[in-house]
């Protein structure tokens, strides 16, 4: 399996077993070399790293907290929380560790987050569903509310820098079905 490209600093495609779809990455200029290219990648995906942590805590927190059947929304809030967290945090392991099963199935079911408008549009999603937990009370809690910020500024982060410098972010090319 090879690392990806902003870990060696060259350009190699990440491609799963033969007869399967291909997923690769191609650089979003054809141009020169992008200088710290690499360390803006990596430096977005450590912190997609602690987003996606902080929400599975979240997340796992409002479960842990649902003490009766009048929380059942804050039930599937948490629940939802906690898997779109495993979802993002997959994805960005296989991003700096490429799983060929792991990539072949997330470009057929999650090709959004294969590009940097989409994942910052789901780190949105994510952040407005952070500011629905809420206590028993119907309060949000805190852990909703830094989660919620966090994530928005995020998504914010995320899109801003994919409009005004696209040279920092690799195209991945999403499960095309036969």
């Amino acid at each position: 399996m090879s690392e990806p490209e902003w870990l060696s600093n060259s350009e190699k495609t990440s491609s799963v077993e033969e007869g399967t779809p291909t997923t690769t990455s191609t650089p979003a200029n054809d141009g020169p070399e992008v200088p710290h290219k690499t360390l803006v990648q990596g430096v977005f995906s450590f912190l997609l790293f602690g987003t996606a942590i902080l929400m599975a805590f979240t997340g796992t927190k409002a479960v842990i907290d649902t003490d009766s059947g009048d929380d059942i929304g804050a039930l599937f809030i948490g629940l939802y929380m906690f898997l779109f967290a495993v979802i993002l945090f997959v994805y960005e392991v296989t991003c700096v560790k490429p799983i060929a099963v792991v990539d072949d199935f997330y470009s057929k079911n999650f090709g959004f987050l294969y590009g940097p408008v989409g994942k910052g549009l789901y780190l949105l999603f994510i952040s407005i569903m952070a500011f629905g937990v809420a206590d028993d009370d119907g309060n949000p809690t805190t852990n909703g509310i830094i989660t919620g910020v966090i994530t928005l500024l995020m998504s914010v982060l995320h899109l801003g820098c994919a409009f005004r410098f696209p040279e920092y972010f690799d195209k991945k090319e999403k499960y095309h079905p036969k």
